[in-house]
């Protein structure tokens, strides 16, 4: 509703009953009709224009911004007010509507509905006026559900009542479940007071409010009414609500930890019962030890704490152990805030001896002295074996990588050796004796590399099927030569025993070399037997703790009558470098090369023996497929000559490069040599191609013999190479990615080996020529 002068207000004029209009933005009556200037005592409207409200309080101006938000142009709000239109408090009903101002400013039409006039006492006037300030919202509602006044709170939750678009009445309508309205309305029919929470559609959105209800009478006409107060407890029943689901969870939390704590000592008791502790008063010295301990160490319960009692802990550790854990205990109680962490082994009733890892720690007085020791005891006895099987497998890997190098570089000193002398028998007329003992040493020396590598299996093996009936009887005269004549010496072999797989030459070696250990066994002499017989893998698996790859094998075992070896001794007899012999008397090489000839013949050596009664050192070889051939007599080496072929010599070695071009000329070659493989390139750049190219594998300059090999393929696809290297052909072949096959001699070699190879590389090439 608009007005924009006095023009627009003459049906207002007309009007019984005071009215008024208030403007609001500029708080001054603007208008009145007659009976309003006469409530006010104001001859005019102007005079009244002039009226000052300025005293009027903030709550004053802010309820009537709050009717001008919430009344609608169609609705009225109804309220109680007291003013002082004299000076007098008045008290009235009156019914607010919005309008606007010289279409600028916001106003209020207002009329006076009742005059309450001062009949009621001060009291009665003071609850008005609290029902009017007070936060709590309060309602009369009619017995057909519709608003007949509210207090401002109430005003300011729901806003003005209004008609409702689905056909609930005004209680209905404030309600989430319009059924409740009927609880309101009953309540006040029966005259009795009744609380409930519902939840309430308010302005601000669904808010719990507390309710109130109760019949009460309307004093303007008499009629029965239902008096509704409302206070919003949402906070609270959402801390409510909060409460009682922390509450819940605390209830299952507190059953949770319950459970968990009573699973808790069931698993400490299974652990008491099941895992090595310890507990130990140190004032009293009362020690506690849980029964699984001292069940693996053998003893019964009572047994083992009666044994304590009497013999104290230090009776149950090794003896070696003793003074490294005396000293442990001192340190640990001098230091109760340090953990103690300590290793050793206790000893069981049996005598057996096993590894524990001890891990505890101090609980400590009020002045930090140590008063209790408590921790775990946890039997480590296989991983301390698998930890020295780690260490030994890395050491025979080192001494492996060690014994190549040495056997390379050896070799080459042999090769020169052994080179130099074959020429000054042959051409000098060198006193042959002298020179046979040169060429045996180089042999004992080349021996000697052929074990290291045997022993590190990284030689080069040719296997063959042998026949064990043939070879042993055969080797039996060689080594009664040098075995004492207090020593017999037996064979046995099974009458349809197999033929092995094995490399004839090296199997030779390891015959000889348990046979002198045998020999050295028994000093004062004694029996050695040498029985052969056929065994399947399954049943060696049953008997011992080999594992074989192969299903059938021949057993070869050496046993002697001698003083036999310690438990110790048999565990360590395999260690290269590792021997029972006085200094000066053996290489403690001889067991190590057996075993890795056996291994690498896809086999094994197993060693048992007892003291005093003799040890057996049985070779497990693997069943040969094919039947073996026999073995023909030795021949004196022959000298193959050649015919002025042109070698060309690659070797870095300036003293091998001199013996090996020596040899070569000696045989009837020209020789032409380079120290490295970019200089031998070069040379082949320059020169007509060589009928055969000698060539070492390692040289320097970052380039091997084989990258040379293949970059004079490139250019000279028929060249005829002979490779030759201190190295064994298998490690050549694992770094090289090559087989070198037939086209490789290993040094040393002599006169008649290095004329053979020349002669069998040039012979091939002129059959492929011919071809």
């Amino acid at each position: 509703m608009n007005f924009a002068g006095p023009q627009d207000l003459r049906q207002l004029q007309k009007l019984s009953t005071p009215v008024w209009i208030f403007d609001v933005d500029r708080h001054g009556i603007w208008w009145a009709n007659s009976q309003g200037l006469a409530f006010w005592k104001a001859g005019s409207v102007d005079e009244l224009r002039l009226r000052d409200f300025s005293s009027d309080s903030a709550t004053v101006r802010e309820r009537l911004r709050q009717i001008v938000e919430l009344a609608s142009d169609d609705g009225q709000i109804n309220d109680t007010w007291t003013l002082y239109p004299s000076g007098e408090p008045q008290t009235v009903i009156l019914s607010f509507q919005p309008v606007e101002i010289e279409g600028t400013y916001k106003g209020i039409l207002i009329e006076l509905v009742q005059l309450l006039g001062r009949d009621a006492n001060d009291d009665t006037w003071r609850l008005l006026e609290a029902a009017r300030a007070t936060s709590l919202m309060m309602t009369t509602f009619s017995m057909e559900g519709q608003v007949l006044t509210q207090n401002p709170a109430a005003l300011a939750c729901y806003g003005a009542p209004g008609s409702s678009d689905d056909g609930l009445t005004q209680l209905q309508a404030r309600f989430r479940d319009p059924a409740l309205a009927e609880k309101v309305l009953n309540c006040g029919s029966s005259n009795e007071l009744a609380h409930w929470e519902a939840e309430m559609r308010t302005a601000a959105g669904l808010r719990t409010h507390a309710l109130s209800a109760r019949m009460g009478r309307d004093p303007v006409n008499g009629d029965a009414v239902t008096v509704l107060t409302e206070e919003d407890v949402s906070e609270r029943v959402r801390l409510r609500a909060l409460q009682e689901s922390e509450k819940e969870r605390l209830k299952h939390a507190v059953a949770e930890s319950s459970d968990k704590l009573r699973i808790s000592q069931e698993r400490f008791e299974l652990a008491v019962q099941t895992a090595a502790i310890w507990d130990w008063d140190v004032v009293e010295d009362r020690l506690f030890l849980s029964p699984n301990f001292t069940e693996a160490l053998g003893y019964e319960r009572g047994e083992f704490t009666e044994h304590l009692r009497a013999n104290r802990i230090a009776s149950v550790l090794h003896e070696e152990d003793v003074a490294a854990y005396e000293a442990k205990i001192v340190d640990h109680l001098a230091h109760p805030t340090r953990p103690l962490t300590h290793e050793m082994r206790f000893v069981t009733k049996s005598g057996e001896a096993r590894w524990y890892h001890c891990q505890g720690k101090c609980v400590t007085d009020e002045h930090g002295k140590a008063i209790r020791s408590v921790g775990l005891l946890t039997d480590i006895t296989e991983r301390k074996a698998l930890e020295a099987t780690l260490l030994v497998s890395q050491r025979m890997e080192a001494i492996g990588q060690l014994t190549g190098g040495i056997a390379h570089d050896f070799n080459n000193l042999l090769t020169v050796i052994q080179g130099n002398a074959e020429l000054l028998k042959e051409f000098q007329g060198s006193d042959d004796e002298l020179t046979a003992e040169i060429v045996s040493a180089v042999r004992r020396g080349a021996d000697l590399t052929k074990h290291l590598l045997a022993f590190a299996r990284q030689q080069t093996l040719i296997p063959k099927a042998v026949d064990l009936h043939q070879l042993v009887p055969e080797m039996k005269k060689t080594f009664l030569r040098t075995i004492s004549e207090t020593v017999t010496v037996d064979f046995e072999a099974a009458p349809d025993l197999w033929p092995v797989h094995a490399d004839p030459t090296q199997l030779e070696t390891a015959i000889l070399n348990l046979a002198l250990n045998a020999r050295d066994a028994m000093p004062g002499g004694g029996t050695l037997t040498i029985a052969c017989r056929n065994a399947e893998a399954q049943e060696i698996a049953r008997a011992t703790e080999l594992e074989l790859e192969r299903h059938d094998y021949v057993v070869l075992a050496f046993s002697d009558t001698g003083k036999g070896m310690s438990p110790e001794q048999v565990q360590k007899a395999f260690e290269p470098f590792y021997t029972t012999k006085g200094v000066g008397q053996g290489s403690g090489l001889g067991l190590s090369m057996v075993q890795g000839f056996s291994r690498q013949s896809r086999g094994d050596t197993r060693i048992t023996s007892v003291p005093g009664r003799g040890t057996t050192v049985s070779i497990y070889l693997p069943r040969a497929e094919v039947a073996a051939t026999p073995r023909a007599n030795p021949t004196p080496p022959e000298i193959a000559l050649g015919q002025d072929e042109h070698i060309h010599i690659l070797e870095d070695n300036q003293h091998v490069q001199e013996t090996v071009s020596k040899l070569v000329r000696s045989l009837g070659y020209s020789v032409t040599t380079s120290d490295t493989a970019a200089e031998a390139l070069e040379w082949t750049h320059r020169n007509p191609q060589a009928d055969l190219y000698l060539v070492d594998i390692l040289l320097p300059g970052g380039k091997s013999g084989v990258d040379f090999a293949r970059a004079l393929k490139t250019r000279q696809p028929s060249a005829n190479i002979l490779f030759m290297s201190g190295f064994s052909e298998n490690q050549l072949a694992s770094s090289s990615g090559e087989e070198l096959g037939a086209n490789f001699i290993a040094k040393p070699f002599d006169r008649s080996a290095i004329s053979k190879a020349l002669r069998h590389v040039l012979a091939g090439a002129r059959v492929a020529q011919k071809a």
